[in-house]
């Protein structure tokens, strides 16, 4: 009779525990699988640019290496794609400064993609900017 309630025990146990690691493992794949979903949510600096006019505007998480961080206090990064053509620039915003060690390191970043041309009017406004301070 001891033996009879020590083997259920035993058994309810064994049954208990393959039931909770069951269970951790569906859980960790689901997990699993939402990191696997946002990874691939990222759009590369590439795809970006090219589809830069449809995304303006909106919120977009980008993914792409940091190869350079302003010097003034980290404000900004410059993410690069396939090759040193395809590189956009990010500003941190309320985010405040980046860490300057994200240099050479793959940098995901969610924000707003805002546009901004450099055209004729744009540049004779930094050119007079720049003669004002040198002045």
């Amino acid at each position: 009779m001891k033996t009879k309630k020590l083997t259920i025990a035993i058994a309810i146990m064994a049954m208990t525990f393959i039931g909770t690691s069951c269970g951790n493992k569906q859980q960790k794949s689901a997990s699993e699988a939402t990191t696997e979903q946002s990874a691939s949510s990222a759009l590369e600096i590439d795809s970006l640019l090219a589809n830069a006019e449809s995304l303006a505007g909106q919120e977009v998480t980008i993914e792409g290496v940091c190869t350079h961080t302003c010097k003034h206090g980290a404000k900004k990064i410059f993410l690069m794609g396939s090759d040193d053509t395809q590189v956009i620039r990010v500003e941190a915003g309320t985010l405040g400064t980046f860490d300057p060690k994200c240099v050479n390191s793959i940098v995901r970043v969610t924000g707003t993609l805002k546009e901004q041309r450099i055209d004729e009017a744009y540049l004779q406004n930094w050119e007079a900017q720049l003669k004002a301070q040198a002045a």
